[in-house]
């Protein structure tokens, strides 16, 4: 009886045994968290960029000092025109250049000078003047027939001095054809472009 009570109490206590070495198994130890990841080292600032700067203007074009021009206004005059009014004799525009280009412009109005202006024709301007002047025989011819009515309007030119024609309505004379053409050549050289209106008619 005894020896029942023993196993007994003997398998009572193996068992207690295996529950508490159950009950206190060691529990796993926690995974341990990866290590943090360093700090990235901020890069190095980038090196500001420059300022822009202004594009380099190309250099000034050179500039080109006209060559000095000498004229003399006494020198001898190889060139004139002469515009006039029949209807009022002290109205007219006379335009001269001399052998050395000095061109001048006297506008006249009843018998008083309106303007006066003159300038120094270049080098290449005169030379052609010169030109068309000896390339010519500047012959005048009288028309035997021609017309009688009188214009108000009337232009003389003179070459070297010299009277070679007197432009009208009913033009009493004429020049030789070569003469016309040097003639038409040298007022485009002398006088403006713009048409010449006579004091009378300005507005």
């Amino acid at each position: 009886m005894k020896l029942v009570i023993l196993s007994a109490s003997l398998a009572a206590l193996l068992g207690c045994s295996e529950t508490q070495s159950t009950s206190t198994t060691t529990a796993p130890a926690a995974t341990a968290p990866p290590p943090a990841a360093a700090p990235v080292e901020a890069s190095a600032a980038a090196p500001a960029a420059a300022p822009a700067t202004a594009p380099t203007p190309p250099p000034a074009p050179a500039v080109k000092t006209p060559a000095t021009l000498k004229c003399v206004a006494t020198d001898p005059i190889v060139f004139e025109i002469d515009h006039s009014e029949r209807m009022h004799p002290g109205n007219s525009t006379t335009t001269t250049v001399t052998a050395s280009g000095a061109r001048t412009r006297v506008v006249m109005k009843d018998g008083k000078e309106l303007s006066r202006n003159s300038d120094c024709l270049d080098d290449a301007t005169v030379d052609a003047i010169k030109q068309a002047i000896s390339a010519a025989p500047w012959t005048e011819t009288t028309n035997t027939i021609h017309c009688m009515a009188i214009g108000n309007e009337a232009t003389d030119y003179s070459v070297n001095g010299k009277h070679v024609l007197l432009e009208t309505m009913c033009s009493a004379s004429r020049l030789d054809d070569k003469s016309m053409a040097q003639l038409k050549a040298l007022k485009a050289l002398v006088e403006p472009v713009q048409t010449v209106t006579p004091p009378c008619c300005k507005k």
